[in-house]
């Protein structure tokens, strides 16, 4: 989706002299360099943690804004890197809770968010052999283009995004993909052989009653759309009553013992609403 105050400040930064261009390239490839090496120790590192035989197929990683960001901004993603390689991550991601990553082994998926891990090495994993059904739905939300609209009437247009729900024993996964990680995910569906014979399906599935109901977020989505919806209709009905028939719980908000129809008549008319006004 454009935007024209965006546009207009790139523009400027293209305006820059070459000698300023350079040094702010310089900067970010130095920047990016870091942030390569670091990452890469990193998963060096966390490849210890891996069997013998087992191999990482591919990273998934996700972040706060494209993905699910409920628990990892604000409040709920509070956390304190005491660790110097904590610290570390902290000054040079500027991020606390918000980067998190899956990883595909030949065996498990492993899930991880990366200040928990190190801080405390701390992260969790769902083996393939206990995942009996993979939630995989592609969800569409439309907008209108109006930048770069033809004519009088806007481009209708559509951004895709998917759900990815699954348990593995009592391990849960829920999170929103972009288009890019669903491409991830769905190479991973026919790369790995584990992952060739699991259900992929549109419906939540979970071992238990209490795990449905409790740990499926688009089960409370839904409940609270429906709810919020017959509350606005709701409102909305009592507010009709008390305007134009005069009875129900908002009757008392319009003038007492005349409803707002009335009252507007009477004014106008310069008669009393109780008589017919010629």
């Amino acid at each position: 989706m454009s935007n024209t105050f965006k546009k207009l400040f790139h523009l400027f930064n293209k305006e820059r002299s070459p000698e300023e261009k350079i040094a702010f390239q310089k900067k970010q490839l130095l920047q990016q360099t870091k942030k390569y090496i670091f990452l890469r120790e990193l998963m060096e590192e966390f490849a210890e943690n891996l069997a013998a035989d087992e191999i990482i197929q591919a990273y998934l990683p996700l972040a706060a804004g494209e993905n699910s960001s409920v628990a990892n901004v604000g409040l709920m993603g509070m956390a304190y890197a005491e660790k110097p390689q904590s610290k570390a991550y902290v000054r040079l991601f500027n991020d606390i809770r918000g980067n998190r990553l899956l990883i595909f082994t030949n065996q498990r998926i492993i899930f991880m968010t990366l200040i928990e891990y190190l801080e405390d090495g701390l992260y969790y994993i769902y083996p393939y052999a206990g995942i009996k059904s993979i939630c995989f739905k592609e969800q569409k939300v439309g907008y209108f283009e109006w930048e770069n609209r033809q004519g009088f009437f806007p481009k209708r247009k559509y951004t895709y995004s998917y759900s990815l729900d699954f348990q593995s024993n009592n391990n849960i996964f829920t999170e929103r993909l972009t288009e890019n990680d669903a491409e991830i995910f769905k190479r991973q569906l026919s790369e790995i052989e584990a992952l060739k014979n699991v259900l992929i399906t549109d419906k939540v599935q979970r071992n238990s009653t209490f795990d449905y109901y409790f740990s499926n977020f688009t089960l409370w989505q839904k409940t609270f759309m429906t709810i919020s919806l017959i509350a606005v209709v709701s409102l909305l009905i009592l507010l009709i009553l008390g305007i134009f028939f005069h009875i129900g719980p908002s009757k008392h908000l319009y003038l007492g013992s005349q409803s707002l129809l009335a009252e507007i008549i009477t004014k106008k008319r310069g008669c009393d609403i109780s008589k017919l006004c010629s």
